[in-house]
């Protein structure tokens, strides 16, 4: 188990996901010679978990179909309504269509080959998507599986169930484990896997884990002397919102006094004449903090009804910020036409 000291390079290769591994060996065994590419249309469908890189240094797991029944999403949609223009409705529309969605980061890129990320969404999906969200972009294909490429940032039809975007040298490796050509991902980093098992990856609505770079310091945010090793956090969304997260801390002290500093700021935020205005003063009073040797554990419930109001409530915020930004663009000072596009789209493609 990690306790209060980072691993070094050298230790962090564990293995993670075994039982999916071994199932991968069986189904690759065959008859002997390399696996052949299969039809993408009669892929196997592997968990979205294990089609991430190996050498991810954090990841996000959502089950959108949750998120999309909750309680509050009726209110959001009809505060939206007004804003939405054709390419955020063919979002949404997407949106209505993806079950399940898992994301993969690096903090900093190792080389050339574009920002480390990779976003793979499960759901029911149609060539025609590629259309609507990458049509200015330039198609191609890998093997079987139908591309839209940016530079270094792809959009690939893995199949009728499974889409993916991220940098290219990702987003094939991902088809590689879709098709049965390699493996699915082990994390090779020893701090990721402990914060995925500690974060409970995938068991709820929304789940996070991360490594912590190496150069993050808290004495910007929190006046605190030390460092974070890693941290995550998992939400279920229903009747009432459940949060638990936590961050590991490099020693017992660092996480004491985080632990303080947390609970201050919440006591400093609730005294905010803002908050108590829109009634929102006991907005974190179910927060509970406390340190646990060199881990700092957090959680926090909301009931569903006050948590649609804080999202209405930033959901207004960003409105009038949209509308005070169009004012800007038709009525510049001095009365000349600024150029640029518009900064209303709630979704553009990269």
């Amino acid at each position: 188990m990690i306790t209060d000291h980072r691993p070094s390079v050298g230790v962090r290769r564990v293995q993670f996901f075994t039982a999916l591994c071994a199932s991968a060996a069986v189904a690759l065994s065959g008859c002997g010679g390399s696996p052949s590419p299969q039809d993408p249309s009669q892929v196997r469908v592997l968990d979205v978990v294990s089609l991430l890189p190996p050498d991810a240094e954090g990841v996000i797991v959502v089950d959108v179909a949750a998120v999309r029944s909750a309680p509050f999403m009726a209110r959001v949609d009809e505060a939206l309504e007004p804003y939405m223009n054709e390419q955020s409705t063919n979002m949404r529309e997407l949106l209505n269509r993806i079950d399940r969605v898992a994301v993969a980061f690096r903090h900093e890129p190792t080389d050339e080959s574009g920002e480390p990320l990779l976003i793979v969404m499960r759901g029911s999906f149609r060539a025609s998507d590629l259309q609507t969200f990458a049509a200015s972009q330039t198609p191609g294909t890998h093997r079987e599986h139908e591309l839209r490429r940016d530079g270094r940032t792809v959009l690939a039809l893995a199949s009728h169930h499974t889409l993916m975007f991220g940098s290219d040298h990702w987003v094939l490796a991902a088809l590689d484990r879709l098709d049965g050509l390699a493996p699915p991902a082990e994390l090779s980093s020893a701090v990721l896997v402990d914060a995925t098992q500690r974060a409970e990856l995938g068991q709820h609505t929304v789940t996070y884990a991360s490594t912590v770079p190496g150069d993050f310091g808290l004495d910007g945010v929190f006046p605190v002397q030390g460092n974070a090793i890693s941290l995550g956090a998992w939400m279920d969304m229903g009747q009432s919102i459940r949060l638990q997260g936590f961050g590991l801390f490099t020693d017992d002290a660092t996480a004491a006094a985080m632990a303080t500093a947390m609970r201050e700021k919440i006591a400093e935020g609730q005294q905010s004449p803002e908050l108590q205005a829109a009634g929102f003063d006991q907005l974190f009073a179910s927060a509970n903090i406390l340190a646990n040797g060199p881990v700092v554990d957090v959680t926090y419930s909301l009931d569903s009804e006050t948590f649609e109001r804080v999202i209405i409530a930033m959901l207004s915020g960003f409105q009038a910020f949209t509308a005070a930004r169009e004012a800007a663009v038709e009525e510049p000072a001095g009365g000349e036409a600024m150029e640029g596009p518009p900064a209303t789209d709630i979704y553009t493609h990269p």
